[in-house]
């Protein structure tokens, strides 16, 4: 009588979640916030307004968050774009300001992170989008996270902060 009590409560979808399969990583994607604290505003200064990260009030850059499965690349830019000579539309295009390139990679109970953050500004603009020479600090990024943990990479002359937090397909929270 029990298992026939059990079935239909399953079947009317009373105890669903008593069989529901638990979050998996393949389920499972991973938010990444980045910010910059104490960075020199010269890393930032090839961007206009459009481009820009939004600040906070204790002066943090906030740059929008990116949503990655594990094992997936994903790559942040805001960055305005220069070239080495005005006189054409051929030749190489830099982009300038922030450049990050991440790969999660789930580890049993923990997010490996591997990938580089590059900042970069035109040190001799000549023209409106023309520029010879540039300055660039890049970090290499090989860092692990618990869910829902902040790291600091030296960077810029402050800080680049990367936040993780796993999320379902519908960018809820995973609660453990």
């Amino acid at each position: 009588m029990k298992t026939l009590t059990a079935t239909i409560l399953l079947i009317s979808g009373i105890i669903t979640h008593a069989w529901a399969e638990p979050a998996t990583a393949d389920a499972a994607q991973v938010k990444i916030s980045i910010s910059f604290k104490g960075v020199d505003a010269k890393w930032f200064s090839a961007l206009d307004q459009a481009t820009m990260p939004s600040r906070k009030k204790d002066g943090t850059l906030v740059c929008p968050s990116v949503t990655a499965k594990s094992g997936q690349s994903v790559k942040l830019e805001m960055v305005q774009d220069y070239r080495l000579d005005a006189s054409t539309l051929k030749g190489p295009i830099i982009p300038c300001g922030i450049i990050v390139d991440l790969t999660p990679e789930f580890d049993g109970d923990s997010i490996q992170m591997t990938g580089s953050g590059v900042l970069r500004y035109p040190s001799d603009k000549r023209a409106i989008g023309v520029a010879t020479r540039f300055t660039a600090e890049e970090a290499i990024i090989g860092l692990k996270f618990k869910d829902g943990a902040t790291k600091a990479i030296d960077l810029g002359g402050g800080q680049m902060l990367i936040a993780v937090s796993l999320i379902d397909k519908s960018g809820v929270p995973i609660k453990k």
